[in-house]
């Protein structure tokens, strides 16, 4: 798996197993900050805003991407995409991981860059 089927990986879990049914939609978008690369999801319920936002780092692991919940909002959804029986969990069961031990994430940078 490479960072774009990741990416695709969060992107598809956030909308299979983390939004809520008021949601209208759920997006997720991508960039390379410096040498990481990051992703941004959340949720509209309407407004042109996105809601819940989560912050995810996605990392080359041999053959496999890890994703690391790198927030709150994040860590929140993390527990949905590995809770037992979610397509996630199921599909890519080594894919996602807390983000709690890594380096942390410039939020402001990382919202810069998706502008």
């Amino acid at each position: 798996m490479n960072i774009k089927h990741g990416f695709y990986v969060l992107d598809t879990g956030y909308s299979s197993d983390v939004q809520p049914p008021e949601a209208k939609y759920s997006h997720c978008d991508y960039t390379l900050l410096d040498s990481r690369h990051v992703a941004r999801c959340g949720f509209s319920f309407g407004r042109h805003e996105l809601e819940q936002v989560g912050y995810w780092e996605l990392e080359k692991k041999g053959e496999k991407v890890a994703v690391y919940a790198m927030n709150g909002e994040a860590q929140a959804a993390l527990a949905k995409l590995t809770a037992p029986g979610s397509l996630s969990v199921d599909a890519y069961p080594d894919a996602f991981h807390s983000g709690a031990d890594r380096p942390p994430l410039d939020i402001s940078r990382v919202d810069q860059a998706l502008k």
